[in-house]
């Protein structure tokens, strides 16, 4: 796995005054890939003591977004892009002469069915590299949520 350029998300406030400002954006702490739901997670321009709710302090979140389901989300720059998603915007930085990605903000959408079979074809090949198979069952319907072994506590153990 890549080194992690940007752990404390210290590039994300360059994505404050610039980005959209009227659809919510996420901000999943990923550690492998997978599929982003815009439900699932809050919106961290005003999620409490967020690394990016520090530069939205005091300002109006609305969620207009043009298309039905649409959201932004912004992950350090190692993560792989999810499936669901395409990249919007990337913060830059000299790092030993080269230019790396520290962060990058996508454009995302509620996955199709192919999208969430990609996504976990990805978090399958990560998690059993690293010594934690994912049940395939679970995404397709066929597991509980919760429990051990679920999906759930999996990415409560990262």
């Amino acid at each position: 796995m890549k080194v992690d350029e940007d752990y404390f998300g210290t590039s994300f406030r360059e994505y404050a005054d610039d980005d959209p400002q009227d659809v919510k954006i996420v901000c999943p702490f990923m550690r492998m890939g997978y599929i982003i739901w815009r439900d699932e997670e809050p919106d961290c321009r005003t999620r409490f003591a967020h690394t990016f709710s520090a530069y939205w302090r005091g300002r109006p979140a609305p969620d207009r977004p043009e298309k039905p389901g649409e959201f932004y989300a912004i992950l350090r720059g190692s993560r792989p892009t999810p499936p669901n998603c395409d990249v919007y915007r990337q913060v830059e930085r000299w790092r030993n002469l080269e230019k790396t990605v520290m962060s990058r903000m996508f454009v995302c959408h509620h996955p199709t069915r192919d999208e969430v079979l990609e996504g976990v074809t990805m978090l399958n090949r990560e998690q059993v590299r690293y010594g934690k198979p994912l049940f395939w069952a679970e995404w397709l319907g066929e597991r509980p949520k919760t429990g051990p072994g679920s999906l759930a506590s999996i990415r409560s153990d990262q």
